[in-house]
């Protein structure tokens, strides 16, 4: 047997250009049988080698799949459905991450860039509704629509800290997201048609954020949402800012158990006098109002909406989805035909001065009762 030109027993670097004498298995002489000891020598310095040759390769496949990541040719699904990308990606995961986080911020500063270029314009919809009405129907159909169209990505935060793990995704579902998931600053931000600004997270602030869609399905209606966001300045100074943002406002409703639903398109109407029920006060507050529904679809089904609101998206991102007029099952309604009756500051004061007084006749009553 023949050593691979290695010294016996030991695998050495030698760094000073000294020859070394290389042991043949012959010139090996001891008082006990070496065969086993040189055999497994001999293992040992295979396997090494190897190994060396694996872990050569398996770097040089992570760094091809981090440069595909970053020339965008593939996907986190990709990788993940992909048996033999999924392996490298078990290998080099910090670096393929890196790479995503590098990718995705690259994208998003893309975005911002078209946004302030007025290259699109960002939409916002609100689905309200009791519960197991269909807004989440509608949100997960408007979803596969807009997957089918585009390769739009998905953002759906947690319940709390909302914001942290956000990265430049196109569209924000915020499905039954508490009215404290976000600062008031931060969803005029978010919101805003050409705005693009920083966005609040828990340890570190986003930089420019432009999703091109946020969709807000919840429970109450958009004026008593709105009204308990944190970070207002006054009530009837900012909820106007917040509905002026919708785009379409939609309501979900089972009618004979099918979901169907009432899409508003928003705008300027006549000011009307909106209440919203505070809890552990006697009377609502009143707060008066500029924007609301000035256009009106009733009784879609979730197809028939779902087409409709992805209309409205494209008419406001042309550069993904082309030229494309607004969706003709739209009505002109005349805003009057919408607003309420204004009352008068007079009449507001009446109206919570009754207010106070049935509230406090009804606690006297109870008092005698108990009595």
């Amino acid at each position: 047997m023949t050593r691979e030109k290695k010294p016996f027993l030991f695998d050495q670097k030698w760094d000073d250009g000294e020859v070394r004498h290389y042991y043949d298995d012959s010139e090996i002489v001891a008082d006990f049988d070496v065969s086993e000891l040189l055999a497994a020598h001999d293992a040992g310095y295979a396997a090494r080698k190897r190994a060396g040759g694996r872990g050569k390769k398996w770097a040089s496949e992570i760094d091809d799949l981090v440069q595909r990541v970053l020339d965008t040719d593939i996907s986190l699904r990709d990788i993940l459905s992909d048996h033999g990308l999924k392996s490298v990606y078990t290998r080099g995961k910090t670096k393929v991450n890196d790479a995503f986080e590098v990718r995705y911020l690259a994208q998003m500063l893309e975005e911002v860039e078209k946004l302030r270029a007025e290259v699109f314009e960002k939409t916002f919809f609100f689905f309200d509704g009791l519960t197991d009405q269909g807004k989440t129907y509608l949100l997960e159909g408007l979803r596969q629509k807009l997957m089918e169209l585009t390769d739009w990505r998905f953002y759906q935060p947690a319940a709390k800290n909302s914001a942290d793990d956000y990265a430049g995704e196109h569209v924000l579902q915020l499905n039954e997201v508490g009215s404290r998931a976000f600062e008031w600053p931060d969803w005029l931000t978010l919101t805003g048609p050409r705005e693009a600004g920083p966005l609040s997270a828990r340890y570190k602030n986003k930089g420019d954020v432009a999703p091109r869609l946020v969709v807000a399905a919840i429970s109450m209606g958009p004026v008593e949402y709105s009204f308990f966001i944190p970070g207002k300045r006054s009530a009837s100074d900012s909820l106007d800012q917040y509905l002026r943002r919708i785009a379409v406002h939609v309501s979900a409703a089972k009618i004979d158990g099918e979901p169907r639903y009432t899409l508003r398109r928003m705008g300027v109407v006549d000011r009307y006098i909106h209440s919203v029920r505070v809890p552990g006060r006697y009377s609502p507050e009143h707060v008066g109002l500029t924007y609301g529904a000035v256009e009106v679809i009733e009784g879609l089904d979730r197809d028939q909406a779902v087409e409709v609101l992805v209309a409205e998206v494209a008419r406001r991102s042309p550069d993904v989805f082309g030229e494309i007029e607004p969706s003709p099952l739209w009505p002109v309604v005349e805003a009057a035909e919408i607003a309420e009756t204004v009352p008068t500051e007079n009449e507001l004061k009446i109206a919570e001065l009754q207010a106070q007084l049935a509230a406090a006749q009804a606690k006297a009553a109870a008092q005698q009762i108990t009595a």
